[in-house]
């Protein structure tokens, strides 16, 4: 519509997205094609949502400019306008509605916990309560990134189960803190984690997941009755339901006869290549409006 963002968006030329600005693999990370064209240095679940929402603003997918965001600055640069939106595996909480818009929940994660593939003795284990407990880690220390909501679920663990929470600035951080043997654990949403299991084959997941972080794109946080801020969130939120519909239409990966939704294709392409048996069905990550 006239006056609308999107009609903004549109006159400008390009969508504006903060991405991922360390490799999160599967979910956002640059393109290693030398010459990738064109809207197509990054890749991943995230991106593919993003092109989805170019493509429903200007019938071309590829008109998306990434810029690169840090953990501590996601928020930011959504809240102050930098970027028109923020696709960066962003749990939905409410301390966030503070300083964000969110849309839609587009995917559900869990947070995991990822160590030496050689390690017998580390484990989450859930009580007849569902109140989980870290086995194994007594005296040892877990790494995650200070800005996430890993944090809050990580310290509350860790009185109980007697270990220690080590923040870093960002998932290489902690991976490379894990490689070194400075961390005995690291521990965020396994959709991070799945990604950096199938990259590293000396590094698995352990035991029972142990939180729920519902997924969304962030938006400025502007006037909350703004009828401009409201149509854009409501417009990404109906391309978002379109990608989970039945329907045929665009879709930013090929769709195969074995898949219901153009989302399920986007699981099948970015996501289930990262699943490990034997996990089961309850543990993988689920879209919200799943049919």
């Amino acid at each position: 519509p006239a006056d609308s963002t999107m009609a903004a968006i549109k006159n400008r030329g390009y969508l504006i997205a903060g991405v991922e600005d360390q490799d999160s693999y599967d979910w956002g990370y640059p393109n290693p094609s030398l010459s990738p064209g064109p809207g197509r240095s990054y890749l991943g679940f995230d991106i593919d949502v993003l092109h989805a929402l170019a493509y429903a603003i200007f019938r071309n997918a590829d008109d998306i400019h990434f810029v690169p965001v840090t953990q501590d600055f996601r928020m930011g640069a959504a809240n102050q306008g930098i970027v028109d939106v923020v696709a960066d595996s962003i749990t939905i909480n409410c301390p966030r509605t503070h300083q964000v818009h969110f849309s839609i929940d587009y995917i559900n994660a869990a947070q995991e916990l990822l160590v030496p593939r050689d390690n017998t003795t580390i484990a989450v284990t859930l009580d007849s309560r569902h109140v989980p407990h870290v086995n194994g880690l007594a005296g040892g220390k877990v790494c995650t990134v200070g800005t996430t909501t890993s944090v809050q679920n990580l310290t509350a663990l860790a009185k109980a189960d007697g270990f220690s929470v080590v923040l870093a600035g960002n998932w290489s951080d902690c991976l490379v803190l894990l490689q070194q043997g400075d961390v005995q654990a690291f521990s965020t949403d396994d959709t991070i984690l799945g990604g950096i299991e199938a990259e590293d084959p000396y590094l698995k997941l352990v035991g029972d997941p142990f939180s729920f972080e519902p997924h969304g794109l962030a938006f400025p946080l502007d006037d909350p009755y703004s009828t401009k801020d409201t149509e854009f969130i409501s417009f990404a939120n109906g391309v978002l339901l379109g990608l989970e519909s039945h329907a045929s239409g665009y879709c930013p990966e090929s769709r195969l006869s074995s898949d219901a939704t153009c989302w399920a294709a986007l699981y099948r392409t970015w996501v289930t290549v990262t699943v490990q048996l034997p996990r089961t069905t309850s543990q993988v990550p689920t879209p919200l409006f799943a049919g």
